[in-house]
């Protein structure tokens, strides 16, 4: 008898145990990602994006959680506040 396959719905937690889990090389990972962002990516009219983000903290285990101001909150408060960088073209985007 052969054995019948079972589909499982989608489920966030199934691809939060793999990220967890998983053995990752950062910087393999890192010069795969620009290798990409570069060949697919490259334009003389490209420009780095910067935007910064503040979440509100309520917990005690985060990282980095302190009285500040944050835009989300409209003021100070206890929040991690973090800054992302993006690359973009005519061509598309890249985190």
């Amino acid at each position: 008898m052969a054995a019948r396959r079972v589909r499982r719905p989608p489920n966030p937690d199934r691809l939060q145990g793999f990220l967890a889990k998983a053995a990752w090389d950062a910087d393999e990972l890192r010069v795969r990602v620009r290798a990409y962002a570069v060949g697919a990516l490259a334009d003389q009219g490209a420009v780095l994006i910067a935007d910064e983000t503040g979440d509100v903290e309520r917990g005690t285990k985060s990282a980095s959680v302190q009285r500040q101001y944050t835009g989300t909150a409209g003021g100070i408060d206890n929040a991690q506040v973090s800054v992302y960088f993006s690359y973009g073209s005519s061509r598309g985007r890249a985190p």
